[in-house]
């Protein structure tokens, strides 16, 4: 599970040939934490969480979103607090780790 929040060539440091590697981007206490709530969320909150797992950049998340950019930090640094994470990085880690659940928790159908 947690390769889901690895990525390839972050950690140089590492002689391997597998691009993929135990490189952990300091996320993985996110694995064996108590799930957060996320009915402390906002609907509003959920959507910018549910976006987060893509990577982008806040100006890409806001296009998506049709919000402003500002809105966006906002959004993020209430979903940190209300959900007692360390950073973005942790948020987006969640985002993909519970990904299903988030949305699910938005109402969506499958498959989008």
């Amino acid at each position: 599970m947690l390769k889901a929040v690895r990525s390839p060539g972050l950690c140089s440091s590492h002689d391997t040939l597998d691009p993929f590697h135990d490189c952990d981007l300091g996320v993985a206490h996110l694995v064996n934490m108590a799930a957060p709530d996320l009915s402390r969320l906002t609907h509003r909150e959920k959507e910018v969480l549910h976006t987060l797992g893509l990577g982008e950049s806040n100006r890409l998340l806001a296009r998506r979103l049709r919000i402003a950019e500002r809105t966006v930090k906002a959004h993020v640094s209430s979903i940190i607090a209300k959900l007692e994470l360390r950073s973005r990085a942790d948020a987006t880690a969640l985002s993909i780790l519970r990904h299903a659940e988030v949305h699910t928790s938005l109402g969506l159908p499958n498959g989008q």
